[in-house]
């Protein structure tokens, strides 16, 4: 027989592919806070007032609400102890508003579990599947607001099973030609069991803004070259401690888009974090890349497909 190991062994196993320590507290990662969506992940992870793509609803639900077309996006992430994550969205825009759905898949490495007559088993450490739904829309030309709700089941060791749900709600707002500004709340939820001790989901705070320029005119058939700068705070509502992201996305002849940036406090004692990525548009497609550089724990490469219809 496999001995079990304790809920605070699983626990610290877990942060081995994704956990955090903050301020002496347990923070467990899963599917609910692991996924980034590529574009933000790209600019350091800010995005929250990034309207008019529903790649980036996992930021702010509200940034699907002007979606012109359906699309389908498709993807996957790597992680530093060979973990690995996918995942995808769809979203349908109507007269009423846009409705999207989509699912993340997090399975990490396999580990040995021995037994006390040396019998070896081996188990996945943590299996995640989330679901998710939402909608969003336009209150007026300048406003709009969002909301998704999402359902994970979570597996540590095979053995150990966890259910979560969690409600993300977000607004947008253009205060100028060139300015908008955007406030979400993510995971909030009522805490989960593996076994006998209950976990918080990592439920945060976000405002942002975003502001994008057209820096060179483009021709009859070329959209020219565009800037967006954006930064967002972030606050960890049960940890209590902030974060700042910021970046910017320089997108060439509406085809290349060159993305670079970082994000400066989070867990007490982290360093600074790096991000970049590439985005390339034609037509219906979208192909992008985010590749983070950083010492904690986090999916540094990415890669997803979009697909417009």
């Amino acid at each position: 027989m496999i001995v079990r190991p304790s809920v605070p062994h699983l626990v610290l196993a877990a942060l081995l592919v994704g956990a955090a320590t903050a301020r002496g507290a347990l923070a467990p990662v899963s599917a609910l806070d692991l996924f980034e969506p590529l574009r933000s992940a790209a600019i350091g992870g800010a995005g929250g007032a990034i309207g008019n793509d529903p790649a980036l609803a996992p930021v702010n639900p509200a940034a699907a609400a002007r979606v012109a077309a359906p699309s389908l996006t498709l993807g996957g992430q790597s992680g530093l102890f060979r973990d690995l994550l996918g995942h995808g969205n769809v979203a349908v825009p109507s007269d009423r508003g846009t409705w999207f759905a989509g699912f993340v898949y997090y399975e990490s490495p396999s580990v040995q579990l021995r037994a006390p007559d040396d019998s070896v088993r081996t188990v996945l450490l943590q299996q995640d599947l989330l679901v998710a739904g939402g909608y969003a829309r336009a209150i007026s030309p300048g406003l709009s607001w969002g909301v998704t709700a999402k359902v994970m089941r979570s597996h540590l060791f095979e053995e150990f099973v966890a259910q979560a749900g969690a409600v993300d709600l977000g607004l947008q707002a253009r205060l100028t030609d060139t300015l908008k500004a955007g406030v979400a709340v993510r995971n909030l939820g009522p805490s989960f069991r593996y076994a006998e001790d209950a976990l918080q989901p990592r439920a945060e705070a976000h405002a942002g803004v975003a502001s994008g320029w057209r820096v060179r005119q483009g021709g009859q058939d070329s959209p020219g070259d565009t800037l967006i700068i954006a930064a967002d705070f972030a606050w960890n509502l049960h940890a209590g401690y902030g974060e700042v992201r910021a970046g910017a996305e320089y997108r060439w002849l509406g085809l290349l888009a060159f993305r670079v940036g970082s994000s400066i406090g989070g867990v007490p004692g982290e360093l600074a974090r790096l991000a970049a990525g590439l985005g390339f548009s034609n037509g219906p497609y979208r192909l992008d890349y985010s590749i983070r550089f950083s010492t904690g724990f986090t999916m540094p490469q990415a890669l997803a497909i979009t697909l417009a219809f």
